[in-house]
């Protein structure tokens, strides 16, 4: 099988600059474990996960910190 079969095609991702708070948000709001980063050209810069979050001193939803 290939990656384009379990792939989805319309990903919803978060902009290098914007907050860890905005990141976080975005990710419970579509129910999202990882969240990949995009750079102003959408070019994939990284990826945050939820585990990124746990054990930093980030204002983030404690949902996200479980």
């Amino acid at each position: 099988m290939k990656a384009s079969e379990f792939m989805s095609a319309n990903v919803v991702c978060c902009n290098q600059n914007q907050t860890v708070e905005e990141a976080a948000k975005i990710m419970i709001e579509n129910n999202f474990s990882v969240i990949p980063v995009i750079d102003d050209e959408k070019n994939l810069v990284g990826i945050l996960t939820q585990s990124d979050f746990v054990g930093k001193e980030a204002n983030i939803p404690h949902a996200l910190a479980s």
